[in-house]
């Protein structure tokens, strides 16, 4: 069958003049623009402009200059705008570092991709996918109110269990929604956070004034249509949740649920911002999405938007596509989506659905009635009907218990479809679990609202040190009201929050945390076993600090030699005429139980060199005899680091890459090797180390190595005449920091992840990874997914704060980054008639090709074969290059189907009133030609005709559908005309017959005052012409009166039929 498509583009054609519903670079991509994201440690600028006090940043208009690496970029070609699209989702940096570059060079686009990508400043960029309503426009004449889809899938009895909860929001993201219509407006979602019209935003969600939906297209707080043809979204959004039982327009399977409109577009045969329509969505925290839209191009961007609202619990529904194929189309196809094809009367694929695998249900979606722009109503068809018909029920379910995660809810619907794979030959497993059963479903919730709470929980950190406080999280499930939590070896030992925080751990070894969740339906209970890990506390340790002030008693000193100048031949702990070498500080730990050195402080009083590169390595030493002995370690300093120090009077710390031992012994020293500096003519470098005054307490003594190579302690022969200690402060812990970083893999493909893990590092005070090259860049978790997107070798590095002393420790990796081959592939003609064939055309970097299935291929290893299938097929190319592989598929529709033509229309068919056709349930039709005998036309060849008949009797009327490839079939149908009573008046009389509907209470009343007690058939049928009642009356003279309480039926107009099998009698009502 021929469609309309329109096709729902993802930025605004204005911007740049680019007319986007003809594509002409690539067909499923957008021209002229390319989404790229940012790595997380480029730095970028955001110059703003001021309201009243508050500095704003305007996202949508970007100075190009904020982007400093674009100017290379934006000089070559005509790029006209810059945006950030999504700065407002602050939990993931993979979306809010993505940025929206338009540009009017449009045949440039891998140009301007290849120039993105040569900066080393972008993890990805990539072209924008084209996106199209899946809908087959009826026209809008229709005037009855047929709703057949709920019948179908049980709506009614769907309606017994829940009328659906105020509290449950559905967010229809398209082209635009008349929040004010009469069968909407007491639907519509309110932003009670928000203040109206006062230009803030009150909410603080980076969209101001959203009281009642948002126009993420056009940046403002109106997500109403501009004029009549904006009327997709209107019409979905009735479907979803028109209000019912409010005697008004029609029913919806949502019954009573919120709608949160989101326009998403500003031109009417495009949606150009659907997927900022989603984040936005998301960020008002709905429980579902609608997205009646989609196209068969995918992206890195589509799909991390995707993934994202789906970790936040978002149930999210999509459109399978109207291309009668089993091409995937996104954003259905993405596995988190529930992909809806759609169906007809008797459950029959609608003819223009797409199926497949990939499908996860089907719901009614052609000749579907519903609410459009001007307070109106409609026909539509499309899988744009059938989605948000499962959208509604989802929300439907969801209303029974609230407390059902997305995935119960995607289970009951699924898992209660009613299978329609023998009513669709040739179709088995294409259209999901079935057609969806809305009363089922609900029961199915209704059986969660008896479950137990299902307990969970997590920690903020599972190994500490004695001391270090753990939050806990509850993830429990099904409703719980009440909590009792157990924290072995923790204090407080017990809590009854849902999130209790701060439990102290102050004894080392490790602790068990159990949870009981309880609702009134009974009780569950989570223990995670040796679940925290504490550490001793082993502390940590500063030799000689207790002796400074205000507990101490040492005041500081700098010694120096020669007169009568002060310094004249230099300084006793530092450099000086005698070119001592080194000056060091002894130590004995024997006191103390710590086992580390990891550290000290010096502190240096004067420092000056005309080098500031002149290097001065500390030093630490064990004990051999009683001088200095072994070297342990070594740090080099520069005086240019000493000299700034000492300018800024701050002492100088000291972190030695490997902590020491501290020898067993317990005796070391620690020294300042001057050994590089000079004092000769013309040059003096100064340096002088602070000790305490002469004859104060000294713990440690002062060594030297003069320049003979020998030690030599003060205060003995040889050596200066001090007794004082150097203002060196060792650190000693058990318990060094230690960043342990472990990775699944170090080389991976482009595009796949590794998994990293900080356990055993010491994370007291903080910790920070850092992924060059992968997305997330940075994560302060213990562990953590990271994807790699861009060939290349990078380097992963962990860094922690912590340990007995609170010192620094770095781990690092390096990972190999291999290229995956990206594979485009096309065919010149994806619908062939049989025995016909089709080029088909790979294009990538890979250097090998294989094809699968092989049937009907010229060759399956080279990457432009020729395709004869016999029948629809789906084939799938791998490339490879390297180690790597990259695939991609297309579909080749071999239109081999016999049509089958049929058609249904509205019954009963009265003189002079409109009576629709409509061969929209036709298997395989690509023409109609319809012929009419008798009626206001004679002949039509659209899809859904029109037809008045002014005189009653037997009419023919015939269908003949064609395929594609010309194989054709028809069918007729009698219609029979009856001089149906004209009005709507509370009295219709008819012959020995009268009817009455009394709308007070509901009740139709219909009197017999036949000639003769003859036994006629009384049948209530709805407006197409469905059979509601039917049965036998006997007793038919006198004036008999039988009632019928209409109560039970939703609002609409009806048919009375009364036949003693010979004439028949039929009365229109309205309940």
């Amino acid at each position: 069958m021929k469609k309309i498509y329109f096709a729902l583009s993802l930025f605004l054609a204005s911007a740049t003049g680019i007319e986007l519903s003809a594509q002409t670079v690539y067909d499923n991509y957008q021209d002229g623009r390319i989404w790229f994201k940012i790595k997380d440690n480029v730095s970028i600028s955001q110059p703003g402009f001021r309201v009243g006090s508050e500095q704003m940043v305007d996202y949508r208009h970007l100075d190009f200059k904020s982007v400093p690496f674009l100017q290379n970029v934006t000089s070559g070609h005509q790029v006209t705008r810059l945006a950030r699209p999504y700065h407002m989702v602050k939990n993931d940096k993979k979306l809010s570092n993505v940025f929206l570059l338009e540009f009017s060079d449009i045949q440039n686009v891998e140009q301007i991709i290849a120039e993105l990508k040569s900066t080393g400043k972008v993890e990805y960029a990539e072209k924008v996918p084209l996106v199209k309503h899946f809908l087959t426009p009826n026209d809008p004449s229709y005037n009855s109110s047929t709703q057949w889809g709920l019948f179908q899938i049980n709506a009614a009895q769907a309606w017994n269990v829940s009328t659906g909860s105020t509290s449950v929001v559905v967010g229809i993201v398209d082209d635009a929604v008349q929040t004010n219509h009469p069968d909407l407006s007491a639907s519509i979602y309110t932003n009670t956070a928000e203040i109206a019209g006062n230009g803030i935003d009150d909410d603080n969600n980076g969209y101001i004034d959203d009281r009642q939906g948002f126009d993420v297209a056009d940046n403002d707080n109106d997500p109403n249509p501009p004029n009549s043809s904006f009327d997709h979204g209107t019409h979905v959004a009735g479907i979803v949740g028109a209000k019912s039982n409010n005697s008004t327009g029609i029913a919806s399977i949502g019954y009573s649920v919120k709608l949160l409109p989101v326009k998403s577009t500003n031109v009417a045969t495009q949606v150009t911002d659907g997927y900022d329509g989603i984040v936005y969505a998301v960020t008002m925290g709905v429980d579902v999405i609608n997205m009646s839209w989609g196209g068969t191009g995918n992206s890195t961007t589509a799909q991390n938007i995707i993934t994202w609202a789906s970790n936040q619990g978002v149930i999210l529904v999509a459109a399978a596509g109207n291309d009668n194929n089993n091409t995937l189309h996104y954003p259905a196809a993405y596995t988190e989506c529930i992909a809806v094809a759609s169906t007809t009367t008797g459950d029959a694929r609608s003819s223009f659905s797409c199926y497949g695998t990939w499908v996860d249900v089907a719901a009614p979606g052609s000749s579907i009635y519903s609410t459009v722009p001007g307070s109106a109503y409609a026909y539509k068809q499309g899988t744009s009907m059938a989605s948000p018909m499962v959208a509604g029920l989802a929300a439907l379910v969801k209303s029974v218990n609230t407390g059902m995660t997305a995935a119960d809810v995607r289970n009951c619907i699924l898992s209660t479809a009613v299978n329609i794979d023998a009513i669709n030959p040739g179709f088995g497993g294409q259209l999901g679990s079935g057609r969806i059963d809305a009363f089922a479903a609900v029961t199915c919730a209704s059986a969660t609202l008896a479950n137990p709470p299902v307990a969970d929980f997590v920690a903020n950190v599972t190994t500490i040190s004695a001391g270090a406080t753990v939050n806990f999280t509850n993830l429990s499930i099904y409703n719980p009201t009440s909590y009792s939590w157990t924290f072995t070896g923790g204090t407080p030992s017990t809590s009854t929050q849902a999130n209790p925080s701060n439990i102290v751990y102050n004894t080392p070894g490790t602790f068990t945390v159990t949870l009981t969740a309880t609702n009134a339906n009974g009780s569950d209970t989570e223990t995670k076993t040796a679940y925290i890990t504490v550490l001793p506390q082993s502390g940590c340790d500063t030799l000689n600090w207790a002796n400074l002030p205000p507990s101490g008693a040492w005041t500081g000193s700098n010694y120096y030699t020669g007169t009568p100048n002060v310094g004249q031949d230099g300084w006793i702990n530092g450099m000086n005429v005698y070119l001592d070498k080194e000056k060091a500080a002894y130590f004995d730990a024997s006191a103390n139980t710590q086992s580390k050195i990891v550290g000290c402080y010096i502190g240096f009083g004067l420092a000056y060199s005309a080098n500031p590169n002149k290097v001065v390595p500390v030093k630490v030493y064990s004990q051999t005899g009683s001088n200095p002995g072994t070297l342990l370690t070594t740090y080099n300093l520069t005086m240019g680091e000493i000299m700034s120090d000492v300018n800024n009077n701050y002492w100088t710390y000291i972190q030695f890459p490997t902590p020491v031992n501290v020898p067993a012994s317990r005796k070391f020293y620690i020294s300042v090797d001057v050994s590089n500096l000079q004092w000769q003519s013309g040059i003096h470098d100064t340096l002088s180390i602070v000790s305490n005054t002469n004859g104060q307490t000294t713990p440690s003594a002062i060594w030297e190595k003069q320049s003979d190579n020998l030690w030599y302690q003060y205060g003995t022969a040889g050596s200066w005449n001090l007794n004082a200690s150097l203002y060196i402060f060792p650190f000693l812990t058990s318990d060094p920091a230690n960043a342990q970083l472990t990775s699944s893999a170090t080389s991976v493909c482009s595009g796949q992840s590794i998994n990293f893990d900080a356990t055993g590092s010491t994370v007291e005070d903080d910790m920070l990874w850092t992924f060059l090259g992968g997305s997330p860049i940075q994560s302060g978790n213990l562990q953590q997914t990271v994807f790699f997107n861009t060939p290349g070798t990078y380097r992963t590095y962990l860094e922690v704060l912590g340990g007995g002393c609170g010192m620094y420790a770095v781990d690092s990796v390096d990972i190999t980054v291999n290229p995956t081959p990206s594979i485009a592939v096309s065919v010149s003609n994806d619908t062939i008639c049989p025995a016909a064939s089709a080029n088909l055309n790979a294009s990538s970097t890979a250097t090998s090709y294989v094809w699968s299935p092989t049937t009907g291929l010229s060759s399956s290893t080279i990457a432009n074969p020729v395709a004869t299938p016999a029948n629809t097929t789906t084939y799938t190319v791998t490339g490879t290059q390297g180690a790597c592989q990259g695939s991609a598929n297309i579909t080749i529709v071999v239109d081999n189907n016999t049509p089958v033509a049929s058609f249904i229309y509205t019954e009963p068919v009265c003189i002079n009133d409109p009576v629709n056709f409509n061969g929209g349930i036709s298997d395989y039709a690509n023409t109609y030609n319809w012929t009419f005998t008798s009626g206001s036309i004679s002949s039509s060849t659209i899809l859904d005709p029109v037809v008045t008949y002014t005189a009653a009797g037997t009419y023919p009327v015939t269908l003949s559908v064609n395929t594609l490839c010309g194989i054709t079939d028809d069918t007729t149908l009698n219609i029979t005309v009856v001089d149906c009573a004209a009005g709507l008046g509370n009295e219709l009389e008819n012959g020995g017959v009268t009817a009455w509907m009394n709308n007070q209470n509901n009740q139709l009343s219909i009197q017999f005052n036949l000639n003769q007690n003859t036994a006629v058939e009384v049948t209530l049928l709805n407006a197409v012409g469905q059979i509601v009642s039917s049965s036998k009356e006997n007793n038919t003279t006198n004036g008999y009166i039988r009632r019928m309480d209409l109560s039970a039926l939703t609002s609409g107009i009806y048919f009375v039929r009364v036949s003693d099998g010979e004439t028949t009698q039929v009365f229109k009502i309205f309940r």
